[in-house]
């Protein structure tokens, strides 16, 4: 089975691109965007079932279904759209060994193959939710914050520190203000500079100015 993966990998990944594109959310994402981490994740599940079979102790992957997951709910994914990609993954997978009468079709490490994909599409599910749950938290707490705030100077610092409270991968931020056409530091928090602390940048200037 890991050798039929191997050997039909291009073919699988076209009939999964086939199919997938025809999901809402797909239809506006470029190629690279669309197969994203797919073909890595194809690639590490014939190694896990090869490895199974020789009998050497691996792991599922789940490494690129959880990244997967988060940036599919960037581009505007719902939790099903992303359970149905993995779904047409088996689908596409089985149904060409089926019309080939791959000796894969019998190979005793199916289970192995549909268990690595269930706890795939678990990751994913987990990870999804849990992203997506701290994303409404981080929304939710900035709205109050902006709660019968009427100065800019007031509803900054609130904004930061709502953002570093839900999202634990950020432990400094500052936000930019354009004035007399060049940005000042208006509001920072963790180890950012501090309002008044650093000179103001022009346009263009460095990483902030550019952006």
């Amino acid at each position: 089975l890991g050798d039929f993966l191997r050997s039909r990998h291009d073919e699988i990944l076209a009939r999964w691109e086939r199919e997938v594109s025809r999901m809402r959310p797909a239809r506006f994402l470029s190629r690279p965007a669309l197969l994203d981490h797919i073909p890595d994740f194809l690639r590490q599940l014939s190694d896990y079932v090869t490895a199974t079979r020789d009998k050497v102790a691996a792991v599922p992957p789940q490494e690129f279904p959880i990244v997967h997951a988060v940036e599919r709910l960037e581009v505007g994914y719902d939790l099903d759209e992303v359970v149905a990609e993995y779904a047409i993954l088996r689908e596409c997978l089985t149904t060409l060994a089926y019309s080939e009468r791959a000796p894969a079709l019998v190979s005793g490490e199916l289970p192995v193959l549909h268990r690595a994909i269930d706890q795939a599409i678990a990751a994913s599910v987990e990870r999804y939710s849990r992203t997506r749950e701290r994303t409404l938290k981080a929304l939710d707490r900035i709205s109050t914050a902006a709660l019968g705030v009427h100065e800019i100077e007031a509803f900054l610092p609130r904004t930061l520190s709502a953002l570093l409270e839900t999202t634990p991968s950020i432990d400094s931020a500052s936000i930019l203000v354009i004035q007399d056409d060049r940005l000042h530091v208006k509001a920072a928090a963790g180890n950012a500079l501090q309002p008044g602390a650093s000179p103001s940048l022009a346009r263009g200037e460095c990483l902030s100015g550019y952006v």
